[in-house]
C-alpha cells in the first residue's frame, strides 16, 4: 500500500474516532443536564449534589465535544490545549470549593493552575488560537 493511502485511512480512522466520541459525550451531557434538571425539581435541597455531579461533567462532557469538534475541522492543536486546561482548571476548582476543605497546598496549586493558565493566554495571544496550523507553515495532524 502507498505511503498516502495508509495516511489517508489513518485519517478515516481517526475521524470516525472523534465523531464517535463526541456523539457519546454529546448525549452523555445532555442526559446528565435532564438527570440534574429532574433531581433538583423534586427535591432542591440536592441542588450542591446536583451542581457536584451531573452539571459538572455535563460541562466536562460539552468541553469533550469541543475538543473532538476541533480535531474534525483539523484546527490548530493550540486550541485542543486551551481547553484541556479550561477543563483542569474546572475540575481542580471542583475540588476546591466543592469537595475539599481549604488549605495552603490546594490554595497554592489551584493559583499555580490559574498562573499557567494566564501564561497560556498571553501566549496564544502573541499567536491567534483561531488560525490554522497550515497557515503558518506548522503540520496538522
Amino acid at each position: 500500500m502507498e505511503k498516502s493511502k495508509v495516511f489517508r485511512v489513518f485519517l478515516i480512522i481517526e475521524q470516525a474516532f472523534w465523531i464517535f466520541a463526541s456523539l457519546i459525550t454529546i448525549v452523555g451531557a445532555f442526559s446528565m443536564l435532564v438527570k440534574g434538571g429532574m433531581l433538583i425539581y423534586t427535591d432542591f435541597s440536592l441542588l450542591k449534589g446536583v451542581l457536584k455531579t451531573e452539571f459538572f461533567y455535563a460541562i466536562i462532557c460539552f468541553e469533550l465535544t469541543q475538543m473532538a469538534r476541533i480535531r474534525l475541522m483539523r484546527e490548530s492543536h493550540r486550541m485542543v490545549l486551551y481547553h484541556f486546561v479550561f477543563m483542569a482548571t474546572l475540575t481542580f476548582g471542583r475540588e476546591i470549593f466543592l469537595i475539599h476543605n481549604l488549605d495552603i497546598w490546594i490554595a497554592l496549586g489551584f493559583a499555580l493552575m490559574v498562573v499557567s493558565y494566564m501564561i497560556f493566554y498571553a501566549w496564544s495571544h502573541n499567536r491567534p488560537l483561531w488560525k490554522k496550523d497550515a497557515e503558518e507553515g506548522e503540520i496538522r495532524g
